[in-house]
């Protein structure tokens, strides 16, 4: 059986694998996705994370991001 042929679609449009159901976002949250963030919002998510842990394989840490 072929990996596609695995998923099928359901009644809400929501996707299928097996026995397991994917959620799905409303319209109303799939919409607050494509909103803009303010450099504020930026900010405190930055802040909020350890700042050893790296976002990336490039090293920069969140301390580098932090002190720049």
């Amino acid at each position: 059986m072929l990996f596609e042929d695995k998923f099928m679609d359901t009644y809400d449009y929501g996707v299928r694998l097996g026995d397991v159901e994917f959620k799905s976002l409303s319209l109303e949250g799939s919409s607050s996705l494509l909103s803009n963030i303010t450099k504020e919002e930026t900010r405190e998510a930055v802040w909020q994370c350890e700042g050893s842990k790296s976002p990336d394989s490039d090293e920069f840490n969140f301390n580098f991001i932090k002190n720049s």
